[in-house]
């Protein structure tokens, strides 16, 4: 019994095969093997550099004050308070995203609220689920 198979077109059913239709398909050839280029540490020095140098390229850019605008932008009052919009969220308040407006603190809130009553409707099911309502007598 061949060990390799393949799938008969006339019949449609699976059928045994040589090695070499199973394993190389029509269409599909054996991979030539890639030459690989061989380097020795010698001929490729790798710079050394001290700490001094890696601090100073790790501390982040320094802010650099913008006094004009730079590029064009419409003129529009959607645009104008889109801009208003950005400038108030990405303030470094110290504030989280929903806390820096008054109605995201109202969704937050609510949705908490949502959440733990649905926690709490869960808990009661489960519970019923597991001890059974004691019928009426």
């Amino acid at each position: 019994m061949p060990l390799n198979y393949r799938m008969d077109r006339l019949s449609g059913r699976i059928v045994g095969s040589s090695s070499k239709s199973a394993y190389s398909p029509k269409g599909f050839f054996p991979v030539e093997p890639i030459p690989v280029m061989k380097m020795s540490a010698s001929e490729k020095a790798v710079p050394v550099r001290s700490v001094a140098d890696m601090r100073t390229a790790l501390e982040p850019p320094k802010k650099i004050a913008q006094t004009e605008i730079l590029g064009k932008f419409p003129d529009n009052p959607t645009y104008r308070r889109l801009q208003e919009f950005q400038r108030i969220m990405s303030k470094p308040d110290g504030k989280l995203v929903w806390e820096k407006l008054p109605r995201d603190v109202f969704a937050f809130r609510f949705t908490v609220l949502l959440c733990a009553g649905g926690m709490a409707l869960l808990a009661n099911t489960y519970y019923k689920m597991a001890y059974g309502i004691k019928p009426e007598s």
